[in-house]
């Protein structure tokens, strides 16, 4: 598998959010896991499809290209 330098990115964030949230939820502790689960999983799930639909977007504006040869 190969990541581009935004994915590669966006890996980064997921992680240190990862890590911020379990530091919250050691410290303070939550109600139920389905909300742990959603403040943890929704903020990076909606950055990348915001990356995507960007990435998306732009492609339509310039076209597929074709692998170079080199």
């Amino acid at each position: 598998m190969h990541l581009n330098g935004w994915q590669r990115l966006w890996v980064l964030i997921a992680g240190i959010w990862t890590l911020l949230v379990a530091s919250f939820v050691i410290d303070v502790g939550v109600g139920s896991p389905l909300s742990t689960f959603a403040w943890w999983a929704i903020p990076p799930l909606s950055l990348y499809a915001l990356g995507w639909a960007i990435a998306w977007v732009r492609r339509g504006f310039y076209g597929e290209r074709e692998p170079s040869d080199v």
